[in-house]
């Protein structure tokens, strides 16, 4: 598929679409002039080439002490770039593996898909999906 102006392919019954950067949705959307190559093998697409339009790129979102130690997923299909920032007391971050560090400041962190970042403060964490 081509998308000259910008196109939705979405996939009928019970099948799935599946690619580097996506996992199990039934349809994709294509900004204009992106292109994507689909197999079907039985009831799951595959992308061979070319990749749907990134919805999310660049978030900024507070997250509470609760939300914090509970843990945050930036993304399950793209490697992504934290920057946290704690709103009040200094506090630990703990990163993917089992480490902590201190956030006196702010403090950055790639994470792969799928981690989570977890901190024992309230934070503010800007978030860019690669």
């Amino acid at each position: 598929m081509f998308a000259g102006t910008g196109v939705t392919c979405k996939i009928k019954g019970a099948a799935q679409i599946f690619g580097d950067f996506i996992s199990a949705v039934t349809e994709i959307t294509l900004a204009p002039f992106q292109h994507v190559v689909l197999e079907a093998t039985g009831g799951i697409w595959l992308i061979l080439s070319g990749e749907p339009r990134k919805e999310q790129v660049y978030a900024i979102k507070s997250f509470t002490k609760a939300e914090a130690e509970a843990g945050v997923e930036p993304s399950a299909t793209r490697p992504s770039f934290v920057m946290l920032n704690n709103t009040g007391a200094a506090g630990q971050l703990v990163v993917p593996g089992g480490g902590e560090i201190e956030i006196a400041h702010a403090q950055s962190l790639p994470l792969m898909p799928g981690q989570k970042w977890k901190a024992n403060v309230a934070v503010t964490a800007a978030t860019i999906l690669q």
